[in-house]
């Protein structure tokens, strides 16, 4: 890993250059704490981040494949516009972030922690969601499509203009969902 590799842009700092990005390939950073820094249009390919903790983060625009963030820490996050793509994110932990246009695709979200969030066409195609939880999430004009969900939780859920399609599914817990 070199110096030059890394371009981290700290919240309301201005890059040098408009097409500088940040990228991360085959990187292992556990535990690494990615408070307060943006990433906008940043890439993580194939990088061990587990454990590591995203808060005020900034990912716009940001694409993040085939790397592993299980246990991490998403708080108050911008995930807009973000595409996750044959990504591991077991356990993770999601709490007030954004997810306007977000992609989870081909992704594994097992145990994730998604209480209480709002989605706004946000897409998960043929991800693996077990116990999985959307306790009292907001879905607006979300699609779910090929996706395998076991003993997911939507209690108190509210889906508006929701697609489900060719979802294989297994205990879901609808309790109380408006379908709007």
């Amino acid at each position: 890993m070199k110096e030059e590799d890394f371009d981290v842009v700290q919240m309301n700092d201005e890059p040098k250059e408009k097409n500088e990005r940040l990228k991360y390939n085959n990187e292992t950073m556990k535990r690494a704490d990615f408070s307060n820094v943006a990433t906008i249009g940043g890439k993580y390919n194939n990088s061990n981040l587990n454990h590591s903790e995203f808060s005020n983060a900034d990912l716009d625009k940001s694409k993040i494949g085939y790397t592993s963030m299980d246990h991490v820490v998403f708080l108050e996050t911008n995930l807009n516009r973000t595409k996750f793509n044959y990504s591991s994110l077991k356990s993770a932990s999601f709490e007030n972030c954004s997810y306007e246009d977000a992609r989870f695709l081909y992704c594994n979200l097992s145990f994730a922690d998604f209480s209480y969030e709002t989605f706004r066409r946000t897409e998960f195609k043929q991800c693996t969601l077990k116990q999985t939880s959307f306790y009292g999430a907001t879905f607006r004009n979300v699609t779910f499509k090929d996706c395998t969900v076991k003993h997911c939780d939507f209690t108190g859920a509210k889906m508006d203009s929701t697609t489900v399609a060719y979802l294989r599914s297994t205990d879901a817990n609808l309790t109380d969902v408006e379908i709007l």
